[in-house]
């Protein structure tokens, strides 16, 4: 009989583990969008191993209030029993209403539908705004987030300073920025024609400012065909990841991750 409960137990583990390949990551894009904040960020570590200091992640979606709260979606390889398993080894459990959390160092964690939801301020309204229905974000934005080692969707942003950019870029109502098999692939739509042809011009600056402290030669042409403008459109594609933006890239890694709680 004891033989019989620990087959049983086992199945159960590894059907818990198998479920992973239902869990549906435009789900976790809109939760955050929802949120209304400000970006979104979408890292790729399964099939970038090493981009999160936390191998156990394979795909994280993360996201900031106006106070800096964290608010964060990851899936873990695991179903709901394995991912309560896990996060029972590195945080202490709690009860509230019913409902198990986890919290350390001022992160809360929950395992539900097949994801884990996080945040350092309260992670019930990420719950709760996860079985909402929500349609607000373009299904090509969620396919190239979701499909990029590292993507940030960010709207109405008062700046890029995220990738470096700290300039106040008024006008910006939507921003793509992904790294890519191909390179860099930066993204904007601005609000007026005028807007966009003045953001061109400072991406362009501010990329050949990059590549000159790296210490990186160019030609004027070759720089001047990875940018397009169209209308209110602004794109930059195949451009160098320099090490100004990996390290931008370094610090939102640190500021997401928070090693200390996982």
């Amino acid at each position: 009989m004891r033989k019989l409960a620990l087959l049983v137990l086992l199945a159960l583990l590894i059907l818990a583990g198998c479920t992973t390949q239902t869990a549906r990551q435009g789900d976790a894009l809109e939760t955050l969008a929802s949120l209304d904040c400000s970006f979104i960020v979408a890292i790729d570590n399964e099939n970038n191993p090493g981009t999160l200091s936390i191998d156990r992640i394979r795909r994280l979606y993360a996201t900031f209030d106006q106070l800096d709260s964290l608010y964060a979606i990851a899936d873990i390889g695991a179903g709901d029993l394995l991912a309560n398993a896990f996060l029972a080894s590195k945080m202490d459990k709690t009860k509230v209403d019913g409902m198990t959390i986890y919290n350390k160092n001022g992160l809360e964690a929950v395992s539900s539908k097949r994801l884990v939801y996080a945040s350092t301020k309260s992670v019930i309204p990420l719950l709760k705004a996860s079985h909402m229905a929500y349609d607000g974000l373009d299904q090509g934005v969620k396919d190239r987030l979701s499909s990029s080692k590292i993507g940030l969707y960010a709207r109405n942003p008062a700046s890029l300073q995220i990738i470096g950019m700290g300039e106040a870029q008024l006008g910006i109502r939507e921003a793509l920025v992904l790294i890519a098999s191909q390179g860099l692939e930066i993204e904007a739509v601005l609000s007026t024609e005028a807007q966009a042809k003045a953001f061109s011009t400072i991406l362009k600056a501010w990329y050949i400012a990059n590549l000159r402290l790296d210490g990186i030669s160019f030609k004027t042409a070759d720089i001047s065909s990875l940018f397009s403008l169209q209308g209110c459109k602004v794109s930059l594609r195949g451009a160098a990841i320099t090490k100004g933006l990996q390290s931008s890239l370094a610090e939102l890694m640190a500021k997401i991750t928070l090693k200390e709680s996982l």
